[in-house]
């Protein structure tokens, strides 16, 4: 949850940045701002869950406690 909060952040801070720096209202700024901020966001995204949620364990490690054995549940 926090990863996607950090997402939402970022695209807020497009969004502010074009509102309060750059001071350029109107649709089209808005709109490059949002789709710029989904953007970033999205990547910020797909990097942490690759590095800190979907971790690829080193070949030899014991399975995870919620691992399912070859041979199918009990």
């Amino acid at each position: 949850m926090t990863l996607n909060v950090l997402g939402l952040v970022i695209q807020l801070l497009c969004l502010g940045a074009i509102t309060y720096v750059l001071d350029l209202p109107g649709r089209l700024a808005y709109n490059v701002a949002l789709v710029t901020g989904i953007g970033l966001g999205y990547m910020f995204r797909y990097w942490s869950y690759r590095t800190w949620v979907w971790k690829t364990r080193p070949p030899g490690s014991p399975p995870g406690p919620h691992a399912v054995p070859a041979n199918g549940p009990a």
